[in-house]
């Protein structure tokens, strides 16, 4: 086998395990749970005293959503009880277990 046939198939077994690491990182940081489980782990993480500062936008961007989105499940919460919002803010009021 020639050295460009050898050079070729090192750099596609690199691209699989950098894929494989892609892979991981994403299931790792919960790229497959719900789009809700990740709203509420962003509200989770990012709440001091129970407020949460941030609009809805940051909120897509942080979680790999859209934002009209994460603005569906913001009002599905609101809707439980579960949360208020205000502009630039958001109030933990209830249980956010999942």
């Amino acid at each position: 086998m020639n050295e460009a046939k050898i050079a070729r198939i090192r750099q596609i077994n690199q691209q699989i395990h950098g894929d494989e690491k892609s892979l991981e990182i994403l299931v790792r940081n919960g790229a497959f749970k719900s789009l809700k489980e990740r709203v509420m782990k962003f509200l989770l993480s990012n709440a001091k005293n129970g407020v949460v500062q941030s609009i809805q936008e940051n909120i897509a961007n942080h979680i790999g959503s859209a934002r009209e989105a994460v603005a569906k499940v913001l009002k599905e919460l609101k809707e439980e009880g579960i949360i208020a919002t205000k502009r630039g803010e958001i109030v933990i009021k209830g249980d956010l277990d999942f």
